[in-house]
């Protein structure tokens, strides 16, 4: 098979040339817009200094808390300290920094599924112990 440079002229390169240049525009747009995502998503991460800080002040129960801080709200903050470790881990880094349960897992070493349920049943037990008066 004979190959043909490409000089712009013929139908065939000419339609080419088009195609070759809408893809390389759809494939910057692409980039651009996961960059934006990438960026935006490291907005709502919390640091592990932060997620650190949220989990030593619940331990030590301080009315300068980051919850008081931050949510104000004493039923929920009691609902929290009420839940085991490695459920108000999950439940923050779910609720607050919004990263995905299979990340969450992969970093936890357990599965997806079991992170959900986790993250679910949390949530039940949090609202029970709020409507508890």
């Amino acid at each position: 098979m004979k190959v043909i440079r490409n000089n712009g002229t013929d139908d065939d390169n000419i339609v080419q040339n088009r195609f070759t240049a809408y893809l390389k525009t759809a494939i910057a747009h692409q980039k651009a817009k996961y960059l934006a995502g990438l960026s935006e998503q490291k907005k709502l991460e919390l640091s592990y200094d932060e997620h650190a800080e949220i989990l030593n002040s619940l331990q030590t129960g301080s009315e300068d808390t980051y919850l008081n801080d931050e949510i104000g709200d004493e039923q929920l903050c009691r609902a929290l300290n009420k839940l085991k470790e490695r459920d108000r881990i999950i439940v923050f880094r779910r609720a607050v920094s919004g990263e995905s349960f299979v990340k969450i897992a992969l970093d936890m070493r357990i599965k997806h599924v079991t992170v959900k349920a986790i993250y679910r049943r949390s949530l039940e037990n949090i609202r029970k112990e709020i409507m508890k008066k």
